[in-house]
């Protein structure tokens, strides 16, 4: 819990422009966006709870601007998947997902450090797709 709090008090949220299957959408001041095919997320957080792993489609979950005592209520939201009731959380499904950040942010894949930069994620007949592109530094 002490690293979420530091960590809640150094992060500056990011502008993203998202693409779901052709359609775009921009958040200004967003605290992160995750692209998920089944609904758990590390130690067992339900990020996307309507999310399958066999139905065919990516889960974009947006978490956008928010104060920052909010996000501890997120957090302990996300465990029962209640932060999808919050205003400030914004879903999409698509088959292919591009997430660009105005500035690079770290990429995490099944819980691992990928790198950092931009997103692109696309549903394959009996698989998922994602690739990850370096900031270019």
């Amino acid at each position: 819990m002490f690293y979420l709090v530091r960590d809640l008090f150094l992060y500056q949220p990011v502008d993203f422009d998202i693409c779901v299957d052709g359609q775009n959408y921009s958040f200004l001041k967003a605290w992160m966006a995750t692209v998920s095919n089944h609904p758990y997320y590390g130690g067992g957080m339900r990020i996307a709870p309507s999310a399958r792993a066999d139905d065919g489609l990516l889960h974009v979950t947006v978490v956008g601007p928010m104060p920052r005592w909010k996000i501890l209520a997120l957090f302990l939201t996300v465990f029962w998947g209640g932060h999808v009731r919050m205003k400030e959380v914004c879903l999409f499904t698509g088959r292919n997902v591009r997430i660009r950040p105005a500035a690079p942010v770290p990429i995490h894949a099944d819980g691992e450090d990928a790198g950092e930069g931009e997103v692109s994620a696309w549903i394959e007949a009996k698989g998922m797709r994602v690739i990850g592109a370096e900031s270019g530094e």
